[in-house]
């Protein structure tokens, strides 16, 4: 059998195939033929390359160098092994005569030429290569073209240089050796990343004089792999601009060696050091002797944090982001020794230090005129910042901060910060898990700790016993207050306080999540305290323990716009006092379990102050609380929402008489799930013009049974918009409308044939739904059509969406029309005798209706049959878009009957015009002549 072998690179028609320890590169056959004169000019060639590399002193005696062309024409048209060869010049002409072996004994001369990355690589792990001239080097994309004679690299979009060690690493790290320095020509690099061995041909490289490095990245596992560029001078390869540099694990000490444009802006610059051998060259550097320009982001990981001193930015640097993070302290032990505020950092917009790093905060020096947009301190380890805490309070010029962000142990940091007193701030955000945490600042007095004005204030566990430490600006307006403890011990010393001693000004958003909800009470708001939002979300009956034991409406907010109580906080809802005149946008209670609103339910009805409400949802169990509420009596309601998921969440209202609770006037009411069984019991006056009834069910149940009530037993009054989905279309023999309502829209959607089950039991035209302008159906809906009846049978807009033909019922009004081709034809279809009047009108009554417009989206055409006839008047418009299922089988139904139709009101693709029968009109009626009117 025999075996294809799969060339790694070609020129022309030389192969080269990888073998374990040799490059074998032979002519192909069936590539390119060379004639004898191409063959002696070719020889002509070579001869002149010998010549020129023996004037540059490079010796070259290989026997077979010296032999003609002559003396290979025998071998042209036999079968010849490739021989093993000590040397030869890598030349088109040379690589030309035979098939030959390279092997790590061979020498092979590069003279002035391009090579691919492939080619050039293979040749350092396999062969011994001596340099001629200048190699130009470029990416293999095709693996044609190999060898590039006499060409010039301008611009590469990547090059990346990337070696596995292997056993001919020797071999590789002799030839390296051997490369003169920048004698590798790249021209323009957009990126060049560097691994492993490779990292030592960094100063062999030579690029443009204009060059840009978007990004250069070199990683070095081993020492060894930058060996030899450790002995090279400070200074010495020379980079150009770069605008992110990534150096890491050994690859780090390189940075000295680097030369950057006097004018570079750096994007990035990234260190990396796991060992401190990584950095041992830089760290033997004096302070501030390594130039990088100006850098937006500096990023020193592990031992590298040590190289800050080391660093030297252009004086108008301005600093995007500074991120240390050290695990040792030997990592910043170069930082620690300096003196505090010694370190030169300039403009720093986000300085972040994590673990040992932290400690470094009081030696960086930043501009006197400096904001920091971001200052955060992580250390989860007390160690990490035990050097600061023997500082004085306020001795840490910080300045101005914009959001601060304290973690772990560095929250006992607080008191050590000095900021400016016109300090503006958008976040303080403080975490801590142990009381360890914040144990140096909870000896502190009450309002000592000096923030200034803050937006956003976010404390979490034990950090909350901080907040009466904290002084905020007495003009400050909090934004965002957010307090979340899932433990007592995190809020035990803060509950101990008194009632309206904590003074927090005025608050926009105010959210208390577990214990910091019984917090809510200790807290003073100012009297004309105006509040977007309270949240208050509690798990437990223990996080609302302490607003439950205060007295009804004793617990002050002020104006309020939402009010979101979930689980057992719902039950705080008696104990809040809103101001007289508040309007509430939204009332907001979640309550998924009974004993999250035991107490509130023992109510009396109607007892529940709540004023003037917009936004109305109750869920679950909270859903009951609604006969409860007392709204103000010119209240009007813009959403009311009740959702409950299961039947007992409704057990208390059902009790309630039919009729009896009075939601106040209701635009849009949404009753969702079992909520829908409460429709009977809300009373809506006649008069009240519901815009949007929504109702919504996705579990199967009998819906006359359980409301026990017969057709138009449920009144509804004027409503703008119904729109009933899945089991709640069901309900819609039994509403109840106003004898003058006029429906905007009727919107019916159902998921599968179960869901109408019970409203395609009655008769056709038996439901009547009064005057509709716009009726929509989708999916399974559709077969609802044949059982409505419209006022005055008219519609303007009727929209069937997402109908596809296995959602038609079997025997369905529609589908038994067309059992067969042939009463297809005949029942939608005018004759073809000269006695055509028009189609024979389908059963059912919505075949007569007057429809303006016709609208269908994704749906079979199927759904069409039956509604249009002779008798439905002239259609405005029909826009169709088909679904692939019918695209295919048109042919088999012929044309579907669309009646009159005006000019310039058929919207469909121009596949699909051809199989629809219709006849165009004028705005007065009269047909128009001349044109293609299917149906004639």
């Amino acid at each position: 059998m025999l075996s294809i072998r799969t060339n790694f690179a070609s020129c022309g028609g030389i192969l080269f195939f990888d073998r374990p320890e040799y490059i074998e590169i032979t002519p192909n056959t069936t590539g390119k033929c060379f004639s004898d004169i191409e063959m002696e000019l070719l020889d002509m060639k070579r001869q002149e390359i010998l010549r020129d590399m023996k004037r540059r002193g490079i010796h070259v005696a290989p026997k077979h160098l010296e032999e003609t062309t002559e003396q290979h024409r025998s071998e042209k048209n036999g079968t010849v092994q490739p021989r093993l060869v000590d040397s030869l010049v890598l030349t088109v002409a040379e690589l030309s005569v035979g098939p030959v072996l390279l092997s790590p004994k061979t020498t092979a001369y590069l003279p002035t030429t391009g090579l691919s990355d492939a080619l050039f690589f293979r040749l350092l792990e396999k062969t011994k290569i001596v340099f001629g001239g200048t190699v130009f080097l470029f990416n293999q994309v095709d693996g044609k073209d190999c060898i590039r004679e006499r060409m010039r690299v301008e611009c590469r979009d990547e090059v990346r240089f990337s070696l596995p060690v292997t056993e001919n690493s020797l071999c590789f790290r002799e030839n390296v050796a051997r490369i003169p320095d920048k004698s590798i020509w790249l021209g323009k690099v957009k990126s060049l990343k560097l691994e492993k061995h490779a990292i030592n041909l960094l100063p062999k490289l030579k690029l443009h004089e204009d060059s840009e490095i978007e990004e250069l990245l070199l990683d070095a596992e081993l020492g060894e792999y930058v060996s030899s560029i450790l002995h090279a001078k400070e200074k010495s390869i020379w980079l150009g601009r770069v605008k992110s540099l990534g150096l890491k694990r050994y690859a780090a000490n390189i940075l000295p060696k680097l030369w950057l444009h006097e004018d570079n802006a750096m994007e990035e610059l990234y260190l990396s050091a796991l060992e401190e051998e990584h950095v041992s060259s830089i760290l033997g550097a004096g302070d501030r002797s390594i130039w990088v320009g100006r850098v937006k982001e500096i990023v020193l990981h592990g031992f590298a944090a040590n190289t800050l001193t080391k660093l030297r930015l252009h004086e108008d640097s301005e600093i995007e982001e500074l991120w240390l993070s050290a695990g040792l302290r030997k990592s910043v032990s170069e930082i620690l020794t300096t003196k505090d505020s010694s370190i030169w950092l300039g403009r720093v917009k986000r300085l972040k230090l994590e673990r040992y790093a932290a400690s470094t905060l009081p030696k960086l020096k930043l501009h006197e005129d400096n904001v920091l947009e971001e200052l955060r301190l992580d250390a989860e380890l007390k160690r990490y910042v035990s050097e600061i805490f023997d500082t004085g309070n306020s001795s840490i010029r910080v300045g101005r901060i914009i959001n601060l962000e304290l973690l772990g142990y560095a929250a006992n940091l607080l008191p050590k910060l000095w900021l400016h007193e016109d300090n503006a701030m958008e976040e303080f955000y403080l975490s801590a898990l142990f009381g360890e945490h914040v144990s140096s600042i909870l000896g502190t007095g009450n309002g000592t700790i000096w923030l200034g004005r803050v937006k956003r204030l976010k404390l979490e566990e034990h950090v909350i016993d901080l907040l009466p430490k904290l002084k905020l600006h007495e003009g400050n307006v909090v934004e965002v207050l957010r307090l979340s403890a899932w433990e007592r011990t995190y809020v035990f010393e803060i509950l101990c306080a008194r009632n309206s001693s904590i003074r927090v000004g005025r608050i926009i958003n105010l959210e208390l999540l577990g214990y910091a909800a019984n917090i809510l009470p200790k807290l003073w708001l100012h009297e004309d305290n105006a509040m977007e939002e309270l949240y208050l979300g509690a798990l437990e009956e223990e996080h609302v323990s302490s607003i439950l034991g205060a007295g009804d409406r004793s617990i002050w907010l002020g104006r309020v716009k939402r009010l979101k109580l979930e689980w057992y906080a719902a039950n705080t809802l008696t104990k809040l006092k809103l101001h007289a005149d508040n309007v509430l946008e939204e009332l907001w209670l979640n309550s998924w379990w009974k004993e999250y609103v035991f107490e509130i339910l023992c109510a009396r009805n109607s007892s529940i102050r709540v004023g003037r409400i917009i936004n109305l949802k109750l869920l679950g169990y909270a859903v009951n609380l609604l006969p409860k509420l007392r709204l103000h009596e010119d209240s009007e309601i813009e959403k009311l929402r009740l959702s409950a998921d299961r039947r007992e969440h409704i057990s208390k209202i059902l009790t309630e008489k039919d009729s009896s609770i009075w939601p106040g006037k209701v635009k849009k009411l949404e009753l969702e799930l079992f909520a829908i069984y409460l429709l009977p019991k809300l009373w809506l006056h006649e008069d009240n013009g519901i815009e949007v009834l929504s109702l919504s069910m996705c579990f199967q149940r009998n819906i006359s049974s359980i409301f026990g009530a017969k057709d138009k037993s449920i009144w509804v009054g004027k409503v703008k918009s119904l729109r009933l989905e899945r089991y709640a279309v069901n309900i819609l023999p039994l509403l109840k409308l106003h004898e003058d309502n006029v429906m905007e829209e009727l919107r019916l959607g159902s998921t599968n044939r179960k869901s109408i089950f019970e409203a395609l039991g009655a008769k056709d035209g038996t439901i009547c739904v009064g005057r509709v302008k716009s009726l929509r159906l989708e999916l399974y809906a559709i077969n609802i059509l044949p059982k409505l009846r419209l006022e005055d049978n008219m519609v303007d807009t009727l929209e069937i969406v997402n109908v596809g033909r296995d959602m038609l019922q079997k025997d369905s009004w529609i589908l038994s029309k067309i059992k067969t081709a042939g009463k297809a034809l005949k029942c939608l279809l005018p004759s073809n005798g000269d006695d055509t009047s028009g189609t024979i009108p389908a059963d059912g009554g919505c075949c007569g209706w007057k429809i303006k417009q016709i609208k269908m989206e994704n749906s079979t055409v199927l759904a069409l049959r039956g509604i249009r006839s002779d008798k439905s008047g002239v259609l405005d418009r029909f826009e169709y878009t088909h679904q692939e299922e019918d695209a295919s089988q048109w042919f088999r139904f012929r044309r579907v009957y669309l009646g009159e139709i005006k000019q310039n009101g058929l919207v469909v693709p121009q596949n699909i015009e051809k199989f629809l029968s219709y006849t165009l009109v004028d705005e007065e009626g009269n047909e128009v002549l001349g044109l293609n009117n299917p149906v004639h």
